[in-house]
């Protein structure tokens, strides 16, 4: 260590030599990397061009599907919102405290069966005021009556003027009115008094309450006691967007009737796209909302109904026309290129070939074309993306009827 040190020493004290020993160092670090950088760049090439090679050797996996003739249902797709038969939120008709509920949460009630009374002291008392002053009003009456049969007994013995007869028969005619008056009264105060006694307006399931015994509850409380629907009939309302109208019109004109009738629905369910339930449209508004640019259907559902629930959105398919026997391929079997839509074609030899269509009606997964294809031909579905024009491929197989071999390069 102390003969390096010393050589380092006498190195700094001579400058010369020390700037050529750097000079030196940096030459022989340029002389290295310049040589990585030809070797990393060689072996880079070589290795793009071995795998082109090798690419072009080898055969990729497919999928086809077979061209077929199918018929075509030609629908308009949107969301609809189930409606129940009969919706009802239950409102008290007066207002007052509620002192018994009568119902439990969820309960299936009947039109008219008690749910809820509320405090009619007040009412019951109003009622014994109407029929007091009723009684008070037809005791004058009755006197008024009298009098004036003794009056009309004297007019004939000249005993009484005119005037006075008809003053009395005025009397007569004027608490007869009031008799009348206050009979309206006391059977308005009778009316109320059954209003304490609230009682369902349809048949159906009742929901959750929305109030609690000793609330105090009004005719124009927005969520009212509970709800009650009914669920024996389903409604779906639907919008279609002011375009596709001039379409609905030409299928209307396609049957006799020309009616709305005619069209019908498919109900399908939003995760798995089954058919739930048909229909037919029974109803349309008159006018396109201009807010969002649609035109809104009624439609009535058949089926049972009881695990649908009010307000639940639902797929809503209008079929307009069915189209018979039309050339259609899988949809993912469609690629879109600059030149336009095309297919790839597998030949006999396993070659594959670009073959340019047009495209038409989707449905249930299949989707109409025309161009330089018959049916049973084949059509690439799965590995699209890699093939190029007379390309050979090979069809895949499930997996567990694959080589070892065939598995490495899948």
């Amino acid at each position: 260590m102390t003969k390096i040190r010393k050589l380092f020493t006498k190195l700094i004290k001579n400058w010369r030599f020390l700037i050529f020993f750097i000079f030196l160092a940096c030459l022989i670090v340029f002389i290295l990397i310049k040589l990585g950088l030809l070797g990393f760049n060689y072996s880079f090439q070589y290795s793009k061009a071995n795998g082109k090679k090798n690419g072009a050797e080898r055969s990729e996996f497919v999928k086809t599907a077979k061209v077929e003739l199918r018929d075509q249902i030609e629908a308009l797709e949107t969301v609809g919102t189930l409606k129940p038969e009969y919706f009802s939120v239950v409102r008290p008709r007066v207002e007052g405290l509620i002192r018994t509920l009568h119902f439990q949460e969820g309960q299936w009630v009947k039109a008219g069966q008690l749910l809820a009374q509320l405090d009619s002291e007040s009412f019951q008392y109003a009622l014994q005021v109407a029929q007091s002053q009723l009684e008070r009003e037809q005791a004058a009456l009755v006197s008024a009556k009298h009098e004036l049969q003794r009056l009309k007994k004297m007019a004939d013995a000249q005993a009484v003027s005119a005037q006075q007869l008809d003053q009395q028969v005025a009397l007569v005619s004027q608490l007869n009115a009031t008799v009348q008056a206050q009979s309206a009264v006391r059977d308005q105060a009778r009316l109320n008094l059954s209003y304490t006694k609230v009682r369902a307006p349809v048949s159906g399931q009742i929901g959750l309450r929305q109030v609690d015994i000793g609330n105090l509850v009004r005719p124009t409380d927005i969520n009212g006691l509970a709800s009650i629907v009914q669920t024996n009939n389903f409604w779906v309302d639907f919008a279609i967007a002011q375009r596709f109208w001039p379409r609905i019109q030409g299928s209307m004109q396609l049957s006799k009737a020309n009616q709305f009738n005619f069209l019908q629905v498919e109900i399908l369910d939003r995760s798995t796209r089954e058919i739930i339930t048909k229909g037919s449209v029974v109803a349309k508004d008159n006018i396109i909302d201009s807010a969002t640019g649609t035109i809104r259907f009624k439609a009535k559902l058949q089926g049972n109904f009881n695990n649908w629930l009010p307000n639940q959105l639902l797929g809503v398919r209008l079929i307009l026309q069915t189209h018979s026997q039309l050339l259609t391929v899988p949809i993912q079997a469609v690629q879109f290129g600059q030149s336009g839509t095309y297919v790839w074609v597998l030949s006999e030899n396993r070659q594959v070939r670009r073959v340019a269509v047009q495209t038409g009606i989707q449905d249930k997964g299949y989707i109409a074309i025309t161009g330089d294809l018959k049916s049973n031909d084949n059509v690439v579905v799965v590995g699209t993306d890699r093939l190029r024009e007379g390309q050979k491929v090979r069809i895949a197989q499930p997996l567990a009827l694959l080589s070892v071999d065939e598995k490495k390069l899948t």
